[in-house]
C-alpha cells in the first residue's frame, strides 16, 4: 500500500474539480519552492549579516533576527500566500466533499462491518484539542456537523495528500510502511500479537498494520468521535480488521502489558506539552515484556535546526493552526520515555529517510525489558 491508495470513500470530482485541486497544489508549490527559497536567500544575504553586525556575534537562534525578517515585503508575501493557500485548500475540498457526500455516505453504509468503534458515553476530548482548529482545518479534529458526519476525516485525508505533494513528498510515501520496514530491518523475527496505534485520526496509517501483521489483533485510539467514525468506514472499505476506541492516549482503557507493539504517527506535534509525559507513561504501562514502542513525527527538533528553519517552525505555531508545534520541537522525547520507566539503553532516536520524498522522519523507539 501507499499514500496513493484509493478507496470508495475518497471524494470524486469532474474535470473542473480536478483543475481546482491542481491549482491549489500549484499555489502551495510556488510558496514552498519559489518564495520560501527566495526568503531564505534574503535572510542569508541581508538579514543575517545585519543582525550579526548589530549583535557582534554569529546568529544563534531565530530570536536574533525574526522581527527584522518579518519587516521584509518578501516575508509578508510568502506568509500571506502560505496561509491563503491553506485556507483555499480547505475551502476547495469542503466544496468537493459536500458535492459528492451522498455517494460517500452510501458507500460507507454498505461496507462490510469488519471494524468497530468502542466508546464510553462519559468520554470528553482534552480541552487543548477543543481550543484549536489544527492545520486551520475547519472545525479542527472535532468537526461534527450532524449525526454520522464523515467530514472531519474526509478533509483530513484529502488535505494531507495535497499538503504532502506540496512539500514535494511523493504519492508512494507512507509513514506506517516506513516504520514497518524499520521494524523488519531491526527486529526481523518480531511478530506482534496485539498492536496499538495512538492518535490514529482519520486512520490513514492504521490499515497498514493488519495488512502487514495479519496474525495480530490491531487496535487504534483517538480523541475525536468524528475522526474515528471516518477511520472505521475507511478500514471497512479496505477490508482491514481494526478495533477503534474513543480514548485519550494519556489515559487508556487497557490492561497493563496488553500490547506487543505501540506506534504513533505525527501525533506528538499535535500534543500539548502537559500531555507528553502521560502518553509516555501509558506506553510503558501497556507494553508487554519485550514489546516495542515507536513514535514517528516530523524532524523539527529545535536543537538540530539552523536558525532560519527554527523561524519556519515558529511560523507554523503562529499562523498555521499548530499550537503545539514548538512544544514538540523543544521536547526531549527520549528523556520522557526513560522517565516513564524505559531503560536508558532501550531508548533510541533515529532519523529515517522518507520512502518517497526529500525529508527525514524523526523516530524514537523504546523496548520493554523482556
Amino acid at each position: 500500500m501507499s499514500r496513493s491508495l484509493t478507496h470508495d470513500l475518497m471524494p470524486r470530482t469532474d474535470h473542473d474539480g480536478t483543475s481546482r485541486r491542481i491549482a491549489v497544489l500549484a499555489m502551495k508549490r510556488a510558496v514552498g519552492r519559489v518564495l520560501q527559497p527566495a526568503l531564505m536567500n534574503a535572510y542569508e544575504k541581508v538579514v543575517k549579516p545585519e543582525a550579526e553586525a548589530e549583535l557582534g556575534r554569529p546568529v544563534a537562534k531565530s530570536a536574533d533576527f525574526r522581527e527584522a525578517l518579518k519587516r521584509l515585503e518578501l516575508y509578508k508575501l510568502w506568509s500571506s500566500l502560505n496561509r491563503a493557500s491553506q485556507h483555499r485548500m480547505w475551502a476547495m475540498l469542503a466544496e468537493q466533499i459536500d458535492a459528492d457526500y451522498d455517494r460517500i455516505a452510501t458507500a460507507a453504509s454498505t461496507q462490510i462491518g469488519v471494524a468497530k468503534v468502542e466508546a464510553s458515553n462519559s468520554f470528553s476530548p482534552p480541552d487543548y484539542i477543543r481550543k484549536a482548529d489544527i492545520h486551520c482545518q475547519p472545525g479542527g479534529y472535532l468537526l461534527d456537523r450532524f449525526d454520522g458526519d464523515l467530514g472531519a476525516g474526509l478533509l483530513y485525508e484529502m488535505g494531507g495528500n495535497i499538503y504532502a505533494l506540496g512539500q514535494n513528498i511523493g504519492a508512494n510515501d507512507s509513514k506506517a510502511q516506513r516504520i514497518i520496514n524499520f521494524i523488519h530491518e531491526t527486529r526481523p523475527d518480531f511478530a506482534p500479537k496485539r498492536i496499538l496505534e495512538l492518535g490514529c485520526s482519520a486512520g490513514a496509517q492504521t490499515s497498514y498494520y493488519p495488512a502487514e501483521f495479519p496474525q495480530a489483533e490491531v487496535h487504534a485510539v483517538d480523541v475525536s468521535p468524528a475522526m474515528l467514525r471516518y477511520a472505521k468506514a475507511r478500514a471497512d472499505a479496505l477490508g482491514a480488521s481494526v478495533t477503534f476506541h474513543l480514548a485519550d492516549a494519556g489515559d487508556l482503557p487497557f490492561e497493563d502489558g496488553s500490547f506487543d507493539l505501540i506506534v504513533s504517527h505525527n501525533m506528538l506535534h499535535e500534543t500539548a506539552a502537559s500531555h507528553q509525559e502521560p502518553v509516555m507513561r501509558e506506553c510503558a504501562r501497556l507494553l508487554a515484556p519485550g514489546g516495542l514502542c515507536l513514535h514517528q513525527d516530523v524532524a523539527v527538533q529545535t536543537d538540530r535546526l539552523p536558525p532560519f528553519v527554527q523561524f519556519l517552525s515558529e511560523w507554523q505555531k503562529e499562523n498555521n493552526g499548530e499550537p503545539f508545534w514548538l512544544d514538540y520541537a523543544e521536547a526531549d522525547i527520549p528523556s520522557l520515555l526513560t522517565g516513564a520507566g524505559f531503560g536508558e539503553n532501550s531508548v533510541k532516536a533515529h532519523y529515517l529517510d522518507q520512502l518517497d520524498g526529500p525529508l527525514s522522519w524523526y523516530v524514537v523507539t523504546a523496548q520493554k525489558a523482556a
